[in-house]
C-alpha cells in the first residue's frame, strides 16, 4: 500500500496546478482505471513517464512498464527510466530492442518510425497477453496529433491506446504534472531517436 502521507502530498502539489490541469489528470486516471491493467511503453522521456506514474498511481501492481534498450536511443534513457520507476514506486521491465532485426528498418525509407513502432508495439502486446494484461498504453500526447508522427499509425493498428492524447494532455501540462510528482525527466528534452540523424535511404547500422 502506497503511504498516505505522500499521497496527500501529491494531492496538495497537484492542487496547486491550473484547474484545467487537474481535470485532465482525474481525466487520465480514471481512462486508466476502466482499463483495468496496462503494460506501458516507457522510453524514459517525460511523456511516458508521466503515464507509468498515472498508471501506477491509478492501478497499483497492475501496471508494468516497459522500456526497450537500443543502440538507437540515448544511454541514459534507461538509466533515467529506472529512476523514475524507483522514485515513483513502479515495476519497470527492461528488453532488448530488435529493429536491426527488421530489413524495413534498416533500408531508412521515410517510413522507418512506422516499422519501428510497429515492432515495439507488436512485442509490446504479445507481452501483455503473455503476462495477463489487459491493455498496452504509450505516450503520445495531444501536441503530437499536429505533427508528422508515423508511430501513431502504428499504435492505432496494433491497438495500442494514448491515454495522454485521449485526455487531451499537451507538452507543457504533462511537464507540469510530472515536475508536480517529482518525475525525475519532468524537464527532459524531447530526444529523437539516434536514427533520425541519418538521412533517408543511408541504411541504418550500429556502426553509423
Amino acid at each position: 500500500m502506497r503511504n498516505n502521507g505522500m499521497e496527500m502530498t501529491l494531492e496538495s502539489r497537484i492542487s496547486q496546478l491550473d484547474p484545467a490541469v487537474q481535470a485532465k489528470w482525474q481525466a487520465l486516471l480514471e481512462n486508466l482505471r476502466a482499463l483495468g491493467s496496462v503494460m506501458v511503453a516507457f522510453s524514459g522521456g517525460v511523456d511516458s513517464g508521466l503515464l507509468s506514474a498515472a498508471a501506477y498511481h491509478a492501478l497499483g501492481k497492475n501496471m508494468l512498464a516497459v522500456t526497450f534498450q537500443s543502440d538507437v536511443e540515448e544511454d541514459e534513457s534507461w538509466v533515467l527510466a529506472q529512476a523514475t520507476a524507483q522514485k515513483v514506486g513502479f515495476p519497470i521491465l527492461g528488453m532488448q530492442g530488435g529493429e536491426f532485426e527488421n530489413p524495413d528498418f534498416v533500408a531508412n525509407t521515410p517510413q522507418r518510425c512506422y516499422f519501428c513502432k510497429k515492432d515495439t508495439f507488436t512485442g509490446l502486446e504479445k507481452l501483455a497477453k503473455e503476462r495477463g494484461f489487459a491493455c498496452t498504453v504509450e505516450g503520445t500526447n495531444a501536441d503530437d496529433k499536429n505533427d508528422y508522427r508515423p508511430g501513431m499509425r502504428a499504435a492505432d493498428e496494433v491497438g495500442t491506446r494514448s491515454p495522454l492524447a485521449e485526455v487531451g494532455l499537451v507538452k507543457s501540462e504533462i511537464r507540469a504534472l510530472a515536475k508536480a510528482l517529482e518525475l525525475p525527466v519532468w524537464d527532459r528534452p524531447s530526444s529523437p531517436c539516434l536514427a533520425s540523424r541519418i538521412p533517408y535511404g543511408i541504411q541504418v547500422t550500429r556502426e553509423n
